[in-house]
């Protein structure tokens, strides 16, 4: 079989010429066209979708066989997953897409590629979908995705100077390892990602200028560039034995928003949850590292039935537990609840509900090591509970200086918990610094 290098993106059909022969030098010979593409080819027919989506036909792919990835830490791997994503996109999911071990280099910035997103595996409308990787014989992830350095993130003019742009203009990033919007039955185990922020060449503020009230030393470039992107409406999510360090803003975002039906005009919650048909269940992460990322370990800004189980989230906006100079966005906090706060009048009040932190270690962020918030929005005075009924069990917070839990109303009332129905619990935890504002109740 012949072999095929740096090929430009398009479909290829591969003309064989077989020829069969005897010992008595008689020969004869025909053409065969060559079907079984790559898949991101015409290997899917999507004329045949709902077969292909049979719930018993699991496709299994390779990263690197099916989708040329070399894995060798030098070449720009970023295409394989774009390819990847795509097909699995057309299937409407039904894979099982192995990552074998390797150190796959991303560089959405290459511009010998003229790169077309800014995820590297960006999935929409899926379901059953596992993505799995390999382990090393310490049981820590051997498929590692590490961002190239020198690529840019924030805002810079024609010169590639540093500027503060407006919100509206779409600054440099680096972009975003994994995205989901609208999937379901997702497993995503064995899989390291490293955003090396600190080796990103850093820009302005697309803020506007406006000050983000934690210092001149904290940037505040409020762009997607992290490990795991949940965004939207998505259902029963599994993430297992991962890790998401160094990215230029979130370990993992999940994220939401309020949708209205176009026919009906009913508005509806659109953000991640679980089936909850067989008892209560939740969207576990389980055994995830996320330390040293810019903006947030972990953000839950909509979300409900969430459990964090064994995770370490540690310095966050910062380079290690004792400070030093990184990438640091406000808010700079550990674990992150706070609803997106743009809720249209009379919208559903589950914004961030049903979490549980168990077991995690949460230390020296920058700010907090954990931040719950709630917001009243001026066009919705009843969107008053929109972060409630969250439990944390024998979990550890310790912040970087004396702050270690922020648990209020924005903007800025000395509300208490209870009394506001936030109904926060911490049972067992150890909690190592200062409390600012609002009150806790202690479970027995």
């Amino acid at each position: 079989m012949g072999q095929f290098h740096k090929c430009a993106i398009r479909l290829y059909e591969i003309i064989a010429e077989i020829t069969t022969g005897s010992t008595l030098g008689a020969s004869d010979s025909d053409t065969l066209t060559i079907t079984n593409h790559l898949p991101f080819s015409v290997y899917y027919n999507s004329a045949n979708d709902s077969a292909n989506n049979n719930v018993d036909s699991i496709l299994h792919l390779n990263f690197k066989t099916d989708f040329c990835a070399e894995g060798n830490g030098s070449t720009n791997d970023v295409l394989s997953g774009y390819f990847a994503s795509n097909f699995i996109n057309q299937r409407r999911g039904k894979v099982d897409l192995n990552i074998p071990s390797g150190n796959y280099l991303i560089n959405i910035q290459d511009s010998s590629i003229s790169y077309p997103s800014k995820m590297v595996f960006s999935f929409s409308e899926c379901r059953n979908l596992s993505i799995t990787g390999a382990l090393d014989s310490v049981g820590s992830p051997a498929s590692i995705f590490k961002f190239a350095g020198g690529q840019k993130y924030g805002c810079f003019d024609a010169n590639n100077t540093p500027i503060i742009c407006d919100p509206s203009i779409d600054p440099a990033t680096p972009g975003t390892l994994f995205n989901f919007t609208k999937c379901e039955n997702i497993i995503l185990s064995n899989i390291e990602g490293d955003g090396n922020n600190s080796n990103m060449i850093i820009g302005g503020s697309n803020n506007g200028g406006v000050p983000n009230g934690l210092g001149d030393s904290i940037n505040d470039i409020q762009v997607a560039a992290s490990g795991l992107r949940i965004d939207g409406y998505n259902e029963n999510f599994n993430v297992s034995d991962c890790n998401f360090n160094h990215f230029c803003l979130d370990g993992i975002t999940i994220n939401g928003e309020i949708a209205v039906d176009t026919i009906s005009g009913t508005v509806f919650p659109n953000f991640l949850t679980k089936d909850q048909s067989a008892g209560l269940a939740y969207n576990l992460f389980q055994n995830i590292d996320c330390n040293n990322n810019s903006r947030i370990g972990i953000s839950i800004s909509a979300g409900k039935y969430i459990k964090l189980l064994e995770c370490d989230i540690l310095n966050t906006g910062q380079d290690s537990a004792v400070g030093g100079k990184i990438l640091a966005n406000a808010p700079a906090t550990g674990i992150d609840i706070e609803p997106n706060g743009y809720l249209p009048p009379n919208a559903p009040l589950d914004g961030c509900s049903q979490i549980v932190i168990e077991e995690c270690n949460v230390k020296y962020s920058y700010a907090h090591a954990l931040t719950i918030l709630s917001i009243i929005h001026p066009s919705n005075p009843n969107a008053d509970f929109v972060s409630q009924w969250i439990t944390s069990k024998n979990s550890y917070y310790a912040d970087y200086d004396d702050i270690s839990l922020q648990i209020a109303w924005s903007p800025g009332t000395q509300a208490t918990v209870e009394s506001n129905g936030l109904n926060v619990t911490f049972e067992g935890d150890t909690i190592v610094g200062s409390f600012w504002r609002g009150v806790i109740r202690i479970a027995p």
